[in-house]
């Protein structure tokens, strides 16, 4: 599908420092909260927002161009329609929003600080980062500061952050890279693990807020069994259309 652009701001000639791009399908009770984060700018010069809907039957588009974002329409697939965002982008670094999760006051700096930290000797410098964990709004609290600490080890040990965490890459490398692999599932996870080969991620010492609703309605142990599941397959070569059906699955279970 071709692109339909909302009307540029006066501010839109000078070149962002950060795009931040946001995949919806059917998000109008959550997109204005993640447009809103993102348009924030504080001390910050503001930054490009770019929203990519993948067929909403709701009010996603209507919101999204009301509240000034540059609106992209596209066929349904996140990695489809993240890859049309970026390309569309003018950004010296891309941000991947959910349109379920907000960014933090300030995100902006963090961002630019996390990237230009000087790295030691013999070390590549910074293209690629993320939020170091995620604060779902899950009504048990110990099962939200579970979660939370999960993501931090997994994110801190092993390098392996998920979309969630907002990940954001220096447009020059999700270029070299061609950005997400255009796939059913997993096209987060299959980023991440090229964007390793490029050295560790920035990642920024606060938690993303996002949407606990996945959690609450499919249920927290269901959700996370399904999850690691899916990645254990994933790494057995169990394709990706069957993996696909096995998510769909897990959340109509519920």
């Amino acid at each position: 599908m071709g692109a339909k652009h909302s009307r540029p701001s006066a501010s839109s000639a000078r070149r962002p420092d950060i795009s931040v791009v946001i995949p919806a399908l059917n998000e109008e009770r959550s997109i204005a909260q993640a447009i809103a984060s993102a348009q924030q700018t504080g001390p910050d010069p503001p930054c490009e927002v770019v929203v990519v809907d993948g067929g909403s039957k709701d009010h996603t588009v209507c919101i999204a161009e009301k509240m000034g974002a540059k609106v992209l329409l596209s066929r349904p697939g996140r990695g489809l329609q993240m890859n049309l965002g970026w390309r569309h982008s003018n950004g010296d670094c891309v941000l991947f929003l959910h349109a379920d999760s907000t960014l933090p006051s300030g995100y902006q700096g963090m961002v630019k600080a996390a990237l230009s930290k000087q790295q030691p000797a013999q070390m590549p410098s910074l293209l690629w980062g993320c939020f170091e964990t995620i604060d779902a709004d899950i009504p048990d609290g110990l099962r939200r500061c579970v979660l939370k600490q999960a993501v931090k080890a997994r994110t801190r040990w092993h390098h392996m952050p998920y979309g969630d965490q907002a990940l954001f890459v220096k447009a020059s490398l999700i270029r070299e890279l061609s950005g997400f692999k255009e796939v059913p599932i997993m096209e987060d996870f299959d980023l991440v693990k090229r964007l390793r080969r490029h050295g560790p991620p920035a990642i920024i010492p606060h938690a993303l807020q996002t949407s606990g609703r996945r959690w609450q309605t499919v249920g927290f142990f269901r959700t996370t069994l399904t999850n690691q599941a899916i990645i254990l397959a994933y790494h057995c070569g169990v394709p990706l259309q069957t993996l696909a059906g096995w998510y769909r699955k897990g959340q109509s279970a519920a």
